[in-house]
């Protein structure tokens, strides 16, 4: 949440509230980041996109919740297929993509149809991995042989790799929103360490990312290797996550921010 409100604030940043009056959060699941925007840009209209019905009614919930319900509305919206029914043609200010573009196996196709979405000089907010994928451990985590923590980040990269359409985790994202028509306004990188020991919520989130791993990335480990992962990801072993003080996140996302010629 604080990567995501420290994007948010970027993006007022760059555009000014004021002239902010229409937002499209392409692929926004449970609507997080799009009750988010609704909350900082109090005179857009919202429009929360998804595939999933079910996620979007999550996404009303929590907009109902916040009290940003009266400036929120939800589409079924697909990058891949048409998003015909999520907004005019070149009538939206921004189009927010958190976490979603690298999932495309057409992204230039899809590109041009969020550009087809904005109005020129509208803003594409995309926020993406940064260097630290999901479910890295930090340097030094004393747990398995040694050379386990630098094991398990390769074993992580290639089940993502793996997952992920050829090339997605090393995109040059200003390239290509440039090659796309944008002209890009600011990228860096959002990071946020959270020192050992974690609290409860923190902990049941590492243990999310670590039980995600332990089901794709044992491909990539050794037998010995695997135990310790899945181990790590079981809260009825002693050596998982949940139990250890001595556990660290370090969390990263890359922002682009970028108008539309």
């Amino acid at each position: 949440m604080p990567l995501l409100r420290e994007a948010v604030a970027a993006l007022a940043s760059v555009t000014g509230s004021a002239e902010v009056r229409r937002i499209v959060d392409v692929g926004s699941g449970p609507g997080v980041a799009s009750v988010l925007l609704a909350e900082r840009f109090r005179s857009a209209l919202v429009t929360a996109a998804d595939t999933s019905p079910e996620l979007l009614e999550r996404a009303e919930d929590r907009a109902a919740r916040f009290g940003v319900d009266d400036r929120f509305t939800t589409a079924i919206g697909d990058l891949e297929a048409s998003l015909a029914e999520v907004a005019a043609d070149a009538s939206v200010d921004v189009v927010w993509a958190s976490m979603v573009l690298h999932h495309l196996t057409e992204l230039p196709s899809a590109l041009l149809k969020v550009r087809g979405l904005l109005r020129p000089g509208g803003v594409l907010a995309v926020v993406e991995f940064g260097r630290h994928l999901h479910g890295q451990l930090p340097a030094g985590f004393d747990v398995g042989r040694e050379g386990f923590v630098e094991r398990h980040a390769t074993a992580v990269r290639a089940a993502f790799e793996e997952h992920l359409p050829a090339g997605a985790l090393s995109l040059d994202w200003p390239a290509t929103l440039t090659a796309a028509g944008f002209d890009v306004l600011e990228h860096r990188e959002l990071t946020r360490h959270l020192p050992a020991p974690l609290d409860a919520a923190t902990r049941q989130c590492a243990l999310q990312e670590f039980q995600t791993s332990a089901h794709r990335a044992p491909a990539h480990l050794d037998p010995a290797d695997r135990e310790v992962l899945a181990a790590l990801a079981d809260p009825g072993d002693p050596r998982c996550v949940v139990d250890r003080d001595d556990l660290s996140l370090h969390i990263s996302r890359t922002l682009v921010l970028a108008r539309r010629r």
